[in-house]
C-alpha cells in the first residue's frame, strides 16, 4: 500500500509538472501574441498619424500657394498702377525738358 501511495504522488507530481509546462507555454504564447498585437497597434497609430501631417501638409500648401497667388496680384496691380502714374507724368516731364532746353 505505500507502494501504491508512492507510486500515486509520482504520477500526481508528473501531472503537475505536465500542467505547469503547458501553463508555461501557453503563457509565452499569449506574452508573444501581446507583442504582435502591441507592434501592430503601434504601426497602425503611426500610420494614421502620418495620413494625418500629410493631409494636414497638403493644405496648408494650399492655403500657402492661395496666399501667395493673392500677394502676387496685389503686387502686379500697384506694378501696373505705378507704370501708369510714371507714364502719365512722363509727358510732362518730356514737356518740362523740351521746354527748359528751347
Amino acid at each position: 500500500m505505500i507502494k501504491e501511495t508512492v507510486d500515486a504522488v509520482r504520477l500526481a507530481e508528473l501531472e503537475g509538472d505536465k500542467v505547469i509546462s503547458t501553463a508555461k507555454v501557453n503563457g509565452q504564447d499569449m506574452k508573444n501574441q501581446v507583442k504582435i498585437q502591441g507592434a501592430e497597434y503601434r504601426t497602425e497609430r503611426l500610420k494614421e498619424a502620418k495620413e494625418k501631417a500629410e493631409k494636414e501638409m497638403a493644405e496648408t500648401v494650399a492655403k500657402c500657394e492661395k496666399y501667395k497667388d493673392e500677394q502676387q496680384k496685389e503686387i502686379d496691380l500697384k506694378v501696373m498702377q505705378l507704370k501708369n502714374k510714371s507714364y502719365e507724368k512722363m509727358d510732362g516731364t518730356v514737356k518740362a525738358i523740351v521746354d527748359y532746353l528751347f
